[in-house]
């Protein structure tokens, strides 16, 4: 509990600042303006997330539960995921890091994909470990360069993990930085 409200301390404001930031915002803020946001480049950090149904705006009856570890290095998110215990051995038929959004509120954009039932290359099943490239994804969404990286920081990024059973979301948790650049 009091991890979750240092983080909503934290981001009081946060989502809305980054939700309006226009491309000459970004560029003011990157030349010394602004927040502090840093070069994709010189910024690292490592994240813990916790997966719990009571995290889903509309929790499912449900006892699984996870967990998760992020690193953040040279623009690469990297992903080391675990859940167990699907509500009646359900499987997952889908799973995104979802964003921007604070503990507890919806959120607005399906980020990243783990696994979906139409990829070749996905991750199905209670562990997934995958790296990303936040500049791509920056740019395959059309999003301002650094956007991704910035919501990461400002523990703004969840992971949802899908089910028939739960449609919504079976399990839930925010991302959020343990140690690293703030």
């Amino acid at each position: 509990i009091y991890a979750v409200n240092a983080v909503k301390e934290r981001n009081i404001g946060v989502r809305q600042r980054q939700l309006r930031k226009s491309k000459k915002d970004y560029h003011f803020q990157r030349l010394g303006g602004g927040n502090n946001l840093r070069n994709s480049q010189e910024r690292t950090g490592t994240f813990m997330m916790v997966l719990s149904p009571s995290q889903e705006t509309t929790p499912c009856d449900s006892n699984a539960m996870g967990n998760g570890v992020f690193s953040y290095k040279n623009g690469m998110l990297c992903a080391h995921i675990t859940y167990n215990g699907l509500k009646n051995g359900d499987v997952e038929n889908r799973s995104h890091i979802h964003g921007p959004s604070e503990i507890g509120e919806t959120y607005t954009e399906t980020i990243l994909a783990f696994y979906d039932q139409t990829m070749t290359d996905g991750l199905p099943g209670g562990n997934k470990s995958r790296c990303y490239d936040l500049s791509e994804v920056d740019d395959a969404k059309g999003y301002d360069e650094g956007t991704v990286e910035d919501w990461l920081f400002d523990g703004l990024l969840n992971v949802n993990i899908h089910t028939k059973l739960c449609d919504k979301g079976e399990l839930r948790g925010q991302i959020i930085l343990i140690s690293g650049d703030d």
